[in-house]
């Protein structure tokens, strides 16, 4: 059952993530670069052009995912204040949750760098089969989570151990 305290957390911590991520500068300069992109000539410098929706989408992308957010906290409360005890409020405390932790998880990781790509490299090292086997577990392991999280990847090298698994 949830408790009108872990509501209450949740809208703090939401209120919380709105100052962080300054969603009000966010949207005005949302609005101000839309703005720009339907003047006649925007597109006179394609790349220019391209670079700048670019930024755009970033900005869009935060301002949805926060209302996002916001609205299933507001959604859960309303549920609650209907039918206090159903089974449809643990689930819609869990969407909350959800969004509001993956909210705050792309805030820590909002930094300059964060949006580029990452090389990971897997060695086997000393230890035989077994080292060789554990690496390719641990790279099944990265490639179907940065699948499933969305990530484009990439395996540009492959050793093959000598009996099972990858040397690196």
């Amino acid at each position: 059952m949830i408790t009108n305290e872990q509501i209450k957390d949740l809208r703090t911590r939401v209120s919380t993530l709105e100052r962080c991520i300054a969603v009000a500068d966010k949207r005005a300069a949302l609005a101000q670069r839309e703005e720009r992109a339907q003047s006649p000539d925007f597109w006179d410098d394609p790349k220019k052009a391209e670079a700048y929706l670019k930024e755009s989408g970033s900005l869009k992308s935060w301002v949805v995912a926060f209302d996002a957010a916001l609205g299933a906290v507001d959604d859960l409360d309303v549920l609650m204040e209907l039918d206090p005890e159903g089974e449809d409020t643990d689930a819609a405390y869990a969407d909350a949750l959800s969004k509001v932790e993956d909210l705050e998880l792309r805030n820590m990781l909002g930094s300059e760098g964060d949006s580029l790509g990452a090389v990971l490299t897997i060695n086997s090292g000393a230890g035989g089969t077994e080292a060789n086997d554990w690496s390719a577990m641990l790279m099944r392991m990265y490639l179907r989570w940065g699948e499933r999280n969305g990530y484009k990847m990439t395996v540009t090298e492959n050793q093959e151990g000598d009996e099972v698994g990858i040397k690196s």
